[in-house]
């Protein structure tokens, strides 16, 4: 039996298989809605469970926060998936991913940048090394490529 982490090393590589067959029928140059309305279809066609445009649940002190957090997909309740198509925002979604996985109980992150020209220089996986929800505000997420895909 796989553990959590397992499947969802196995479940990002199935996510960025789809978003490689998105990119080599498009292409980079399409916009942010486009390249996730395609890709959502793409995982639909596989057969791969997701949500879209997911409000993840947030909370400060006790207090939960209703505009915290949100992604463009959660794959399977397992990888939190967001789309670039701005090579200026890649930073800024990386940023976001990491806070977004501290502060959710999802362990795996992918950003996935379709402004690229070879999409596997646009994607960026991202864990959370603190998964419970308590140390998540003061978290360390690290964010290495090096062995999540291997």
């Amino acid at each position: 039996m796989q553990s959590h982490k397992e499947e969802a090393k196995a479940l990002a590589k199935n996510i960025v298989g789809a978003a490689i067959e998105v990119h080599r029928t498009l292409g980079p140059g399409l916009l942010h809605n486009a390249y996730l309305a395609c890709l959502c279809r793409e995982l639909m066609l596989r057969g791969i469970p997701f949500e879209r445009d997911v409000s993840l649940a947030t909370e400060y002190k006790g207090m939960p926060l209703e505009c915290g957090c949100r992604g463009d997909l959660v794959v399977d309740e397992l990888v939190l998936v967001q789309v670039v198509a701005d090579p200026t925002s890649r930073e800024v979604a990386e940023s976001g991913m990491r806070t977004s996985l501290c502060l959710s109980e999802l362990w795996l992150g992918l950003v996935i940048d379709f402004s690229v020209d070879v999409l596997d220089h646009g994607v960026r996986l991202i864990a959370n090394e603190w998964p419970i929800r308590e140390e998540a505000v003061t978290c360390c997420c690290l964010s290495s490529d090096a062995g999540l895909m291997g």
